[in-house]
């Protein structure tokens, strides 16, 4: 066991001005930068056999110092040194000095002497492109340190070039890299709290950042060069650092950076670059680029476009590329053909690499897999905001248009491949099978490979851009209600959609000479299909749900997902070779059909049909009578998510009327399944029973206006409430609690 991760240091002692003026620390282990940069001076000097071990030992003082930072941040909590050094800024500010804050890099060039800022601190260290620093002002030198040997590392300034191999090795740089991704993501957490100490952080990395970020680009430079003829999992990782890193400083500068051109295209190249690596390492580093050009419209350009503009450009140029994809390799739709003909000057030379230079099958699938990962990582980086704080997130959904159209077309080309295939498929001749299909680059076997890949990135795409949309978009909401429909039927088992819809569900033929589909019976797509038709609803609320072709779509789409919940709870039906999945699976569809029915009830319940209420309330009655207590429990309802899924509907539809204005008649079976289950071992499970018991009883017992109003008066010595007849201890406000943690501090 680690107890470094459960043991914090000792706090060190508090830091005050010398007499020079300067602000010297006296716990020698708080000298991170001095630290740092005595590891890098014995590496450089090392030679031979002694600098392996110069390495390992910077790349653990590396990592010690990543720890550090990212609990405590770059001055580690000294509100006393952040407190000079602002002061210190504004003074350097007003007297028109060499300021810290000066914005991202730009500007004048430094005088040789350091701009004039004076004091004995100006000549300390020298900055990461080569000229005198200011960055510390005699009271954070340490901390200027600790950045500019990170600089060194990661090849900022004179320290590195693009077309020259770092000279130090993949863990270092790695390590490095998360060291500075640490500091930038503690000052982005807290900056927007009243912590000096963040605000004097921040003061800090200003004038750094735009080297770093430089420094950063060569670095992945000159790691893809490597990667081009030795694919190492520590370059891999070292990559994916240095994404991230990049990041992170973009996300803390913002439009800062908005006049630094050249090194914004330097670090979204050697991103795209990175996006179609294939190997068996590239998946984090894939992740990580995708990050990196989905966080670059925060930097803004130089002409002036607001981040948001080019946000939505972003997720429309990814969204006509992944288009394109697929009307390349395997066209659906004669309109795929008009899209060949509009082919822009980007994606026009991998089109002719595919059709000129790959001739087998297994190139072309593996160049469809690389691309297909790649831009729909970006896609989801950039609708989910990844790597965006939690505030600006929120004003750029609230500001950005998503192209709504051309996003619901691509996601219902990549839902409606797993049904195309298996038709093309099974329409073809078996000696056939291998060919490419007309017009298209992927054969019916290939396209059978990564069918239900492609369905589950849309429905996951599908999801992410209904998190993304205003619930009060009533344009395309039957749109929606309509592709999440027919997604979730096409993934329910054959026999449920004949039970349900025997006229819309052809019968298999006895011969089977057309052979019979089999996609659908994946366990994990068809989880993955009810949560989005959840969110569905959600997004469209009870208005668009329930509207005219809407409404009778989820009405069937309901009594599908109460289907599946069925399939996979009765012990008695169970088949665990009707379908192709796990034990885990199972227990996910469970759970998520429950929750998709809980969602209904809560959202669209008093507007619900009767039948489609009864439907539920049946399904659900079932269920609970089949949990642990009662009889022996199906597969999937051995398990807390799946009990506690059920316990939650069962509340929800206690709680909501019928559409008559009836209450619910699941209050008795749904208090004896609580009650069963509030002795459960496991403490979820007995959590969520006493919860349903509660809500029971509020439903159970009237209440009638009571005959005295009882008044509580306050000791206003104690905060005391004081009630007639009752003893009682002191009662805690909120305001009370902060007010003495506030104290205390």
């Amino acid at each position: 066991m680690n107890f470094s991760l459960l043991t914090p240091p000792k706090p060190p002692a508090p830091c005050k001005p010398e007499s020079d003026g300067r602000y010297q620390t006296k716990d020698a282990t708080s000298l991170l930068g001095r630290t740092l940069a005595s590891k890098l001076s014995a590496m450089k000097k090392a030679d031979g056999g002694t600098s392996n071990v110069a390495a390992h030992e910077l790349a653990s003082t590396l990592s010690e110092i990543r720890m550090i930072l990212s609990r405590k941040g770059l001055l580690r909590g000294d509100a006393i040194r952040a407190e000079a050094f602002l002061t210190k800024v504004s003074e350097t500010s007003g007297s028109g000095g060499n300021s810290s804050a000066g914005g991202s890099g730009g500007g004048k060039r430094r005088k040789k002497d350091g701009g004039g800022s004076g004091g004995s601190s100006s000549k300390a260290f020298n900055f990461v492109d080569g000229s005198p620093s200011t960055v510390g002002h005699g009271i954070a030198d340490d901390e200027g340190l600790l950045l500019i040997s990170l600089g060194r590392i990661l090849g900022a300034g004179k320290a590195g070039k693009s077309n020259e191999s770092s000279p130090f090795p993949d863990v270092v740089i790695q390590e490095a890299s998360e060291a500075l991704l640490a500091i930038c993501r503690h000052v982005t957490t807290y900056l927007s709290s009243t912590s000096r100490c963040s605000s004097a952080e921040y003061e800090l990395l200003l004038p750094t950042c735009p080297q770093l970020l430089s420094g950063l680009g060569n670095t992945a430079t000159n790691l893809l060069s490597v990667i081009q003829s030795d694919a190492r999992a520590s370059t891999m990782y070292a990559l994916a650092s240095c994404h991230r890193a990049a990041s992170s400083i973009v996300n803390l500068m913002g439009t800062r950076l908005s006049r630094s051109t050249s090194t914004m295209d330097k670090i979204a190249s050697s991103a795209l670059e990175s996006l179609f690596l294939a190997n068996d390492n590239s998946k984090h580093c894939v992740e990580a680029a995708a990050a990196l050009l989905a966080i670059r419209p925060l930097a803004g350009n130089a002409d002036g476009v607001p981040p948001a503009k080019l946000w939505t450009d972003a997720v429309l140029r990814a969204t006509r590329s992944l288009t394109l994809l697929l009307n390349i390799f395997f066209p659906m739709h004669k309109s795929a053909l008009k899209a060949r003909e509009a082919v822009n000057a980007d994606d026009k030379s991998w089109v002719d690499f595919v059709e000129r230079s790959l001739t087998t099958q297994a190139g072309r699938t593996n160049e469809f897999v690389r691309r297909f990962e790649g831009y729909s990582t970006v896609l989801k980086s950039l609708l989910d905001m990844e790597g965006y704080d939690g505030c600006r997130a929120e004003s750029y959904v609230a500001f950005a248009s998503v192209p709504l159209g051309n996003f619901l077309d691509l996601v219902e080309l990549m839902l409606a491949f797993p049904s195309a295939a298996e038709a093309r498929y099974l329409s073809t001749k078996p000696r056939l099978r291998g060919e490419p299909i007309k017009n298209g680059a992927l054969s019916p076997n290939s396209a059978m490979i990564v069918a239900n890949e492609v369905k589950y990135c849309g429905l996951e795409l599908f999801g992410l851009v209904l998190s993304a949309t205003n619930t009060s978009s009533l344009v395309h909401g039957g749109r929606i209600i309509r592709i999440a429909y027919n997604s979730l039927q096409s993934c329910c088992s054959y026999a449920l959609r004949r039970s349900i819809d025997p006229v819309g569900t052809p019968a298999i033929r006895a011969d089977g000479k057309r052979g019979r589909r089999w996609l659908h019976d994946s366990l994990h797509l068809r989880s993955k299909s009810v949560k989005v038709f959840g969110s569905a609803i959600l997004t469209t609320g009870p208005s668009v749900a329930l509207a005219s072709e809407g409404g009778s779509l989820v009405a069937k789409g309901l009594v599908f997902v109460s289907g599946c919940l069925l399939e996979q709870t009765n012990a008695a039906d169970a088949d665990p070779e009707a379908d192709w999945g796990t034990l885990v699976d199972r227990i996910e569809v469970a759970s998520a059909c429950a929750d998709t029915l809980n969602i209904a009830i809560a959202v669209t319940g008093p507007y619900l049909e009767s039948s489609t209420r009864s439907t539920i309330e049946s399904v659900t009655a079932t269920c609970l009578s089949d949990l642990p207590g009662y009889s022996i429990p199906g597969p999937a309802l051995s398990y807390s998510s799946t009990i506690c899924s059920l316990l939650r509907l069962g509340s929800s539809c206690v709680c909501a009327p019928w559409s008559d204005g009836a209450a619910s008649r699941l209050t008795g079976p749904l208090r004896s399944a609580a009650e069963s289950l509030k002795g459960s071992k496991d403490h979820e499970v007995s959590s969520a029973a006493y919860s349903t018991l509660c809500v029971c009883d509020a439903i159970m017992a009237p209440r009638s206006p009571p005959m005295m109003v009882v008044t509580r008066s306050v000791d206003a010595a104690s905060g005391t409430a004081i009630t007639p007849g009752e003893k009682s201890g002191r009662t805690f406000f909120s305001s009370d609690i902060l007010r003495g943690i506030e104290a205390a501090r």
